[in-house]
């Protein structure tokens, strides 16, 4: 009996560390994620604002959630899950498509990207493709007439 205590005793030592262990965050791969231009037909390019792209290559896949709000127009990303600590914005391939760009932690086990946009546009598609442990965040965006555009009442 003594030594059935003993044990139990030990393995719940051992457990410990463990019950409070959380896994690594995920991490944005800055040289993988971009803001570019959307293929698009040759009368955009001439006449009007590009629908623009968002890549975000994480090294995992994780919950998040797009959408736009309005004054200036922006377009808002929730990340669960990952880590941007010590990452720059200005790092990201075509950051000088957007007027502004700034990301960080938005709640506990949360970060929040931040986009002002060149004007109005809305998301024509938001997917997260995966292959193997890795994770591929795009988000589509196309222009649209001030009239037509719809964003949240508030971030």
């Amino acid at each position: 009996m003594r030594l059935r205590a003993l044990l139990l005793l030990l393995v719940l030592m051992l457990a410990a560390p463990f019950k409070g262990a959380q896994a690594e965050p995920a991490r944005l791969a800055l040289g993988g994620s971009a803001l570019t231009p959307a293929p698009a037909g040759w009368w955009q390019r001439v006449f009007g604002p590009e629908a623009l792209e968002l890549q975000l290559a994480l090294d995992r896949p994780v919950p998040w959630r797009a959408f736009l709000v309005g004054d200036p127009a922006r377009l808002v990303v929730d990340l669960q899950g990952v880590d941007l600590t010590g990452q720059d914005p200005a790092q990201l391939f075509g950051h000088d498509m957007a007027p502004a760009i700034r990301w960080g932690s938005f709640r506990r086990g949360w970060s929040r990207l931040v986009i002002e946009l060149p004007g109005p546009y809305r998301v024509a598609r938001a997917g997260l493709q995966t292959q193997g442990p890795e994770a591929r965040l795009r988000v589509a965006l196309e222009p649209v007439a001030p009239d037509d555009f719809s964003p949240r009442p508030s971030a």
